[in-house]
């Protein structure tokens, strides 16, 4: 029989919940998130303001918080882990974190927030990292 590792509770607890990452000093929290914790509370603002103007009418709430949301993604942009892997400590599905995770990522765009390492001038070189891409599936024909 083969056996699945899962995570427990306490291990996601201990490791990636923002909940137990409040009894961290600034420096050990800058050091597990990438950022320090003034610009994750900046960032946090920003999406909660968003998540309430798109979910104004309601409706299910979201199996991951938002402040556990914005630090996988951000542990994303900085350790380029898989989408898979942060999914299976955060004990969700890895289409739901991909959707989510890209939400934040627009939203904090949009909202002049950088959440890369150094601003981008003119004069920077971009290269595209194609870590995780969407494929576009081609749609069925119905035959005629």
């Amino acid at each position: 029989m083969k056996k699945t590792l899962t995570p427990t509770k306490e291990s996601i607890d201990s490791l990636r919940n923002y909940e137990a990452s409040k009894q961290l000093t600034d420096t050990r929290f800058k050091r597990l998130v990438g950022v320090q914790r003034t610009t994750f509370k900046e960032m946090l603002a920003v999406l909660k303001t968003a998540y309430q103007l798109k979910h104004a009418k309601g409706g299910r709430k979201p199996k991951l918080s938002l402040e556990d949301l914005l630090m996988a993604t951000l542990q994303y942009v900085r350790e380029y882990r898989t989408y898979e892997e942060i999914a299976a400590v955060f004990c969700i599905h890895e289409s739901n974190f991909i959707r989510r995770s890209q939400w934040v990522e627009v939203t904090l765009v949009q909202s002049g927030v950088t959440i890369s390492r150094t601003p981008l001038s003119s004069e920077d070189t971009v290269m595209i990292d194609a870590t995780e891409v969407k494929i576009n599936r081609p749609k069925k024909r119905i035959s005629e």
